[in-house]
C-alpha cells in the first residue's frame, strides 16, 4: 500500500504540477505555429502536402484539429493537449522502467523524464505523442518476450503504426529497432520462455503496423499526388534539412556542464550494450535482457535524429530510452555502474538550468501580461511584447477583413532561419500561399518564391506583415548563407510599401494593382 501511495504521489501530483507550473509564459511562434495553424488549415477541408506545405505526418494536426472543433481553436486547448502527452510520457517511461527493475529503482527514470520533458517547451511537437506511442508499443513487445503470446506483437505493431502517422523517422526508427531486437531475442531467449521462430514474429508485428499505415497511405495518396507526398515527407528532411538546418555536435571540452547533455545518452547505451554483450557471451540470457536490447537499439537508431539538428528538443528521442534503460543498468552491478550514475547526475544539469529559466519567467515574477488576442487564451508575454503584438494583429485586421487573405514574410528570403508561422493562427487570417512555412532551403529558392509571388497575385492580397526578428540571426550552416535569390523581396519592396510598425512586425499596405499572372501558372 505505501508503494502505490508513493507512486500515486509522485506520478499523480508531482509530476503535472511540476510540468504545468510554467508552460503559458512563452511563444513558439515558428514550431508551434506550424502545428496549430496547420490544423487550421486541415479543420477548414484542406489536405496536407496538396493545399499546404508540410514535412510532418498528418496525425499531430488531425489531432489538433478534432481538439479545436471540439473544445475551440486556442493555444489554450494545444498546450493542455502537449502537456497531457507529455504528463503520459513521464508515466509510461516509468512504467516501462517498471517492467525492468522494481518500483524504487524505476524512481530514477522517473526523476529523469520529470526534469527533462518538465524543461523543454514543446508545444504543438508531434514528438511527444509520437514517443508515448513508441514506449506503449515497448510496454508491449516486452510482455511478449515475458509470454511469447503474439497478440502482443500485433499490439505493438498497431502502435508503431500510430506512431509513424506522428513522426514517420520515429516511426521508422522503432521498426528498425524491433526488427533487430527480436532477431535477437528469438535467437537468444533459451534459458528463459522460449520464443517463436524470427520470421513469424516478425510477420505479426508487421502485419500489425501494415492495419494502420496501409489504409492510411490509400486514402492519402487518393487525394494527394505521390510526388507531392515523396517531395515533402521523405526527399526535403532527407537531402535538405540537414544543410540549412544542422548544427555541429558540441565539443565537451568548450562548456562541459551544457554539453554533457549530447554525451550522456551515448554513455548509457555504450553501458548497456556492454552489458548485454557480456550476458549473451555467458548464455545467461532473460527476457528483461531483450527489452533492454530494444531500448539500446531505439537509442542508437535515433541518433540519427538528434544529428540532424543538434539541439536539446532534438535530444529527447535519444535520450527517452535512455532514461528507461539506467536503473536496469545500475541494477545490473557491474563495471558500467559508475559511468553510468555519473551520467544520471552531470545530465541533471541542464534540465534544471532550463526549468529555472522558466520559473523565473512566471507572471508574478517577470511583470509578464495576457496576450489580449481570442486564440492566445491563458498565453502570458512580457508586456512590451504582448502591447505590440496586440496591435500587429489588430492593424491587419483591419486592413484585411475577414476571409481575405495575407501573407506574413521576413525581411529578407535569400537568407533566413525562421518565421512567425503563429500569427497566420493569432490573427485568424489566412495565408496566401501554400508555402507559409517559410523553410530554409525552401523559400530561399527561385522556384518558390515565384509560387509565393503567383500566389499573392492569384489572390490579390492588400496586407503583407514583415517580421523582422529573425532578420540578424546566424546559424553556421547554410541557413546563414545568401543564396542570391531576391525576387520575392524586389516584388514585396514595388507593391507593397510600409505603412506602420509594431516591435518586431512591419505593416505593409499594397499601393497599385499587382500586375497580371504570368503565363503558365
Amino acid at each position: 500500500m505505501g508503494r502505490k501511495l508513493a507512486a500515486f504521489v509522485l506520478l499523480g501530483l508531482v509530476t503535472p504540477v511540476y510540468l504545468f507550473y510554467g508552460h503559458s509564459n512563452w511563444l513558439n511562434v515558428y514550431d508551434e505555429g506550424i502545428t496549430v495553424y496547420g490544423a487550421m488549415r486541415v479543420l477548414g477541408g484542406e489536405l496536407p502536402y496538396r493545399d499546404f506545405w508540410s514535412v510532418y505526418p498528418p496525425g499531430q494536426y488531425y489531432l489538433l484539429a478534432g481538439l479545436f472543433s471540439l473544445f475551440g481553436p486556442t493555444l489554450l486547448v494545444e498546450r493542455t493537449a502537449t502537456f497531457m502527452a507529455s504528463w503520459g510520457l513521464v508515466g509510461v517511461a516509468y512504467a516501462l522502467a517498471r517492467r525492468l527493475v522494481g518500483w524504487g529503482e524505476a524512481l530514477w527514470t522517473w526523476l529523469g523524464m520529470l526534469l527533462w520533458v518538465g524543461s523543454l517547451r514543446l508545444y504543438a511537437s508531434p514528438v511527444p505523442p509520437a514517443l508515448v506511442l513508441a514506449l506503449c508499443a515497448f510496454l508491449l513487445t516486452s510482455l511478449f518476450f515475458a509470454r511469447s503470446r503474439m497478440v502482443f506483437l500485433l499490439g505493438s505493431g498497431l502502435l508503431t503504426g500510430l506512431m509513424t502517422l506522428f513522426r514517420h523517422d520515429l516511426g521508422f526508427f522503432c521498426f528498425f529497432a524491433h526488427a533487430l531486437a527480436l532477431a535477437a531475442a528469438c535467437r537468444l531467449q533459451k534459458d528463459a520462455l522460449a520464443l517463436p521462430r524470427f520470421r513469424p514474429a516478425l510477420a505479426v508485428y508487421l502485419a500489425g503496423l501494415a492495419l494502420v499505415l496501409v489504409p492510411a497511405a490509400i486514402v492519402l495518396l487518393s487525394y494527394v499526388p505521390a510526388g507531392e507526398v515523396y517531395s515533402q515527407l521523405i526527399h526535403f528532411p532527407l537531402k535538405v534539412v540537414q544543410g540549412y538546418g544542422g548544427l555541429p555536435f558540441p565539443s565537451l571540452f568548450a562548456d562541459p556542464l551544457m554539453h554533457f547533455q549530447f554525451y550522456c545518452p551515448l554513455l548509457i547505451l555504450t553501458a548497456g550494450l556492454g552489458l548485454l554483450s557480456s550476458r549473451a557471451r555467458s548464455g545467461q540470457w532473460q527476457d528483461d535482457d531483450s527489452t533492454a536490447l530494444l531500448l539500446v537499439l531505439m537509442g542508437w537508431t535515433c541518433f540519427r535524429y538528434l544529428l540532424s539538428r543538434t539541439h536539446a528538443t532534438h535530444l529527447l528521442p535519444m535520450l527517452v530510452p535512455s532514461l528507461a534503460l539506467l536503473p536496469w543498468l545500475i541494477r545490473g552491478r557491474s563495471f558500467w555502474v559508475a559511468p553510468a550514475a555519473l551520467a544520471l547526475v552531470l545530465t541533471a544539469w541542464e534540465p534544471l538550468h532550463l526549468k529555472a529559466e522558466v520559473l523565473r519567467a512566471t507572471p508574478a515574477r517577470a511583470g509578464l501580461v495576457p496576450l489580449a488576442l481570442p486564440r492566445a487564451r491563458g498565453l502570458f508575454l512580457p508586456a512590451s511584447q504582448a502591447a505590440s503584438y496586440e496591435q500587429a494583429v489588430r492593424a491587419v485586421q483591419a486592413c484585411a477583413p475577414a476571409g481575405e487573405k495575407i501573407f506574413v514574410a521576413n525581411a529578407r528570403h535569400d537568407r533566413f532561419m525562421i518565421g512567425d508561422i503563429i500569427f497566420y493562427f493569432l490573427s485568424e487570417r489566412d495565408s496566401a500561399t501554400k508555402y507559409y512555412v517559410l523553410a530554409a532551403g525552401l523559400a530561399n529558392t527561385r522556384e518558390v518564391q515565384h509560387k509565393i509571388i503567383s500566389d499573392l497575385i492569384r489572390h490579390q492580397v492588400r496586407c503583407v506583415v514583415l517580421w523582422t526578428f529573425d532578420s540578424h540571426s546566424r546559424e553556421p550552416n547554410l541557413s546563414g548563407v545568401s543564396s542570391g535569390v531576391t525576387d520575392l523581396d524586389d516584388f514585396l519592396r514595388r507593391y507593397f510599401p510600409p505603412a506602420a510598425q509594431f516591435g518586431p512586425h512591419i505593416l505593409l499596405r499594397r499601393q497599385g494593382e499587382l500586375p497580371p499572372l504570368p503565363e503558365g501558372t
